[in-house]
């Protein structure tokens, strides 16, 4: 067995859906977008860092699929829009929602 997970993608295609991955292109993150793309699934990594942006597309090419990277702080108040924006502008639709991107905070959190 290989180093790389093995995915059973039989039972769980997603050809044809559209999946926006924050985070998406390092950490566990870039897993997500991994199992995406091999299940079939066109992938919007939304992240403010380009670090993995490379091997990620290199990947996407691996298993015909397809990825759209969105530089942004996803934080920021019109993050939302911009994002859905961009990912209905490049496939016309939205399916699947993964907010994978993580921040610490060495204060306390904004009470809700």
């Amino acid at each position: 067995m290989s180093k790389e997970a093995q995915f059973s993608t039989d039972k769980f295609r997603l050809d044809g859906k559209v999946a926006i991955i924050t985070g998406g292109a390092s950490g566990l993150g870039f897993n997500y977008t991994k199992a995406m793309l091999i299940s079939g699934a066109k992938v919007v990594i939304a992240s403010y860092d380009e670090k993995g942006w490379d091997e990620t597309s290199k990947f996407a090419k691996s298993v015909n699929g397809e990825v759209k990277f969105i530089k942004i702080d996803v934080t920021a108040k019109e993050a939302p829009d911009i994002i859905v924006n961009a990912a209905l502008s490049k496939f016309q639709k939205i399916d699947i929602l993964v907010n994978n991107a993580g921040m610490q905070r060495r204060n306390n959190s904004v009470p809700i």
